[in-house]
């Protein structure tokens, strides 16, 4: 199900991280010390999937596909 352009606009300068492990981690900390948003991980381990990090949620790269 493609979002409307209005929520798009919302988030077209956060950032998505690929990977919710380690170096996801590490790449969200560097994010925030330079003030940067982060809109959401991405990670193909199921088991990852539906949980936050960070307050962010984790989802699969199919799904970050629906929502484009």
């Amino acid at each position: 199900m493609p979002i409307n352009k209005s929520i798009r606009s919302n988030f077209i300068n956060d950032y998505i991280i690929y990977g919710a492990g380690e170096a996801g981690k590490q790449m969200y900390q560097s994010l925030k010390l330079n003030n940067k948003k982060i809109f959401c991980f991405i990670d193909d381990n199921e088991e990852k999937q539906s949980k936050f990090l960070f307050r962010k949620k984790i989802i699969s790269s199919s799904k970050f596909e629906q929502i484009l």
